[in-house]
């Protein structure tokens, strides 16, 4: 459902420069949709509902352009919902993909500039990397129960601190339920954890780690499989890092920039650890083939956004040439129509799914724009935390590889780099240095020194963990 993209469509339609007037009295779209926007278009939970209302709203203020749209759906036997998002799609798809490009821009440059700086050199040792990751075995999700599950998590903190305070930690925020701790499989959706957090977690099966009111929690669906270690892992470090923050307004580039490092180490830590503790290898590794999972997904993502990034970063405006030129469209079609066989057909089978007309390249450029609109908007896709997952995998496995190499004390070091980064304000180099990871990127270290204060930035966004 493309919900989310229609709203976000009629509210960019009263918006943009040079689409609609909203001073003329007279055009009666502006005054449809600016009474829809006004009477709170969030609270229309189904595509059926939107659709019905933008119907009333124009009947009421222009029965001419009602009927004739009725008509105009009901000859075309379209449902009306998709006439009204293709309607508006077509006349902003590039606009509205401006503004999305734009909004990643600035967040880049507002909540991770490193990365900005060196995005080409962060992109070129990922590819390298991804090499490694393809063509893998599937992660195994074999039956695990929980109170299994929470017991080896236990034991594996205190291998990390001898003091024991961070399992003493973790079992407090059990018992408290800052870890809200749920089965995401049971039938009985009035459980009680789910009634009683339903305003935090809203039944959602993301495992993330939220602000609200002035309180960090932990939403926990388990599905009683390994890789509820892993992601419990993951979303603990995240609470052991933010618990500190006086002011979650308050971002320091450096904590940015890491963001997603120690909880990655960790989940990928643990998995060794279960291996070491009698755990079947292939069960043990499944996080791990999960989280290069995710890296090779993330990565795609990257690769498609950061192109338009740079174009963007020029203060050039994105329309359908850039498109066809950006993904060489013209030479990748004419050498599909010249394939022959099995191939041409293996080919033609997936040309849909990727939105491919190959007799309109304009066609196909803009089912590119629509589905990078869609994944930015429906998914609540983020530029800088998608970097931040792909350099903290680097930075894991560069490490891992260290301590496999006989560097043992690397692993003590990441939790010394953990509380550093909760402790005091600190510079990227100087966190790279102490885990030996300084050249992980190739880029010039001069660039990493600065940067270095918290700044107020205004509200982070919402934090989605993969």
């Amino acid at each position: 459902m493309k919900l989310k993209l229609l709203k976000t469509l009629i509210t960019f339609y009263v918006n943009v420069k040079n689409v609609v007037s909203l001073d003329n009295e007279n055009n009666e779209d502006s005054k449809i949709i600016n009474k829809i926007i006004n009477n709170n278009i969030d609270k229309f939970l189904k595509k059926e509902q939107l659709y019905e209302y933008f119907l009333e709203m124009l009947e009421i203020y222009n029965p001419d352009k009602y009927y004739s749209y009725i008509d105009k759906v009901n000859e075309n036997k379209t449902d009306g919902f998709l006439y009204l998002l293709n309607k508006l799609n077509n006349e902003l798809r590039y606009n509205l993909l401006n503004e999305n490009i734009e909004t990643e821009l600035q967040n880049l440059k507002k909540y991770n500039i490193y990365a900005y700086q060196n995005l080409k050199h962060i992109i070129t040792a990922s590819l390298i990397k991804a090499k490694d990751y393809l063509h893998k075995s599937e992660p195994e999700y074999s039956f695990f129960p929980i109170e299994k599950s929470l017991d080896i998590i236990n034991n594996y903190l205190d291998t990390i601190d001898k003091s024991r305070n961070l399992s003493r930690l973790f079992k407090e925020k059990l018992q408290d339920n800052t870890i809200i701790l749920w089965n995401s499989n049971a039938e009985d959706k009035e459980l009680e954890i789910i009634q009683k957090y339903k305003n935090l977690i809203f039944d959602t099966k993301d495992w993330t780690t939220f602000n609200e009111d002035e309180r960090l929690y932990i939403n926990a669906p388990y599905e009683n499989n390994i890789l509820d270690i892993c992601k419990l892992v993951h979303e603990f470090f995240h609470y052991y890092i933010l618990k500190s923050k006086h002011d979650m307004l308050e971002i320091n580039y450096t904590q940015s920039f890491f963001e997603e490092f120690i909880p990655i180490f960790y989940e990928t830590d643990i998995c060794i650890y279960l291996e070491s503790i009698g755990i079947d290898k292939d069960i043990a590794k499944s996080g791990i083939l999960e989280r290069e999972k995710y890296f090779i997904i993330n990565l795609n993502s990257l690769l498609d956004i950061s192109r338009l990034l740079i174009l963007k970063s020029k203060n050039k405006d994105i329309n359908v040439n850039d498109i066809k030129k950006m993904y060489k469209l013209e030479p990748f079609i004419e050498k599909i129509k010249t394939l022959e066989g099995s191939k041409k057909q293996e080919y033609y089978d997936s040309l849909e799914d990727y939105g491919i007309v190959l007799d309109n390249i304009d066609e196909t450029a803009n089912n590119i724009c629509d589905n990078i609109n869609f994944n930015i908007i429906e998914t609540d896709y983020t530029e800088y935390k998608t970097i931040n997952y792909i350099v903290a995998k680097l930075l894991t496995d560069n490490i891992i590889s260290q301590i496999n190499n006989g560097q043992t004390y690397l692993k003590k070091r990441v939790f010394e780099v953990t509380n550093i980064l909760i402790a005091k304000e600190t510079n990227i180099l100087e966190i790279l240095e102490l885990l030996e990871c300084e050249n992980v990127f190739n880029i010039d270290n001069s660039l990493l020194v600065n940067n270095i204060k918290a700044k107020k930035l205004g509200t982070i966004p919402t934090k989605k963990t993969n």
